[in-house]
């Protein structure tokens, strides 16, 4: 079955890239690049930040979550520990500037792909 060779994939992949203990928060990660909007180049040391909310059943109100990374020396991030359902808002911020924010949406999907970009600073 398709659908469930792909989910144990993911579940491997998580596993591998994910530290044991980044995964007791959460069973998913949102990997990618981080690149130069105008070069294409990678972009090292920026700053990418995951936003989304978790109801607080005793209160009934949402709570923002919030996840980060730093970008490797290729421009490669990974953001472990994620929950397995939910919609939230990706960023990256590098010198100063920032990215827009996108969407990102989890349905049990576990391991995402995102690459992203941002502006150079001004010379």
């Amino acid at each position: 079955h398709p659908t469930a060779l792909s989910v144990t994939l993911r579940t491997t992949l998580v596993k591998m890239l994910c530290p044991a203990a980044w995964l007791t928060r959460g069973p998913a990660a949102l990997l990618g690049r981080v690149r130069n909007a105008d070069s294409g180049q990678p972009v090292p040391g920026a700053d990418v930040s995951v936003v989304y909310y978790e109801v607080d059943l005793l209160k009934l109100t949402k709570v923002p979550r919030l996840r980060e990374a730093r970008t490797a020396d290729d421009g490669t991030y990974r953001i472990c520990g994620l929950p397995a359902t939910f919609d939230g808002k990706v960023q990256v911020d590098h010198a100063g500037l920032k990215s827009g924010d996108v969407p990102v949406s989890f349905d049990k999907s576990l391991l995402q792909v995102r690459s992203l970009s941002v502006a150079s600073a001004a010379a």
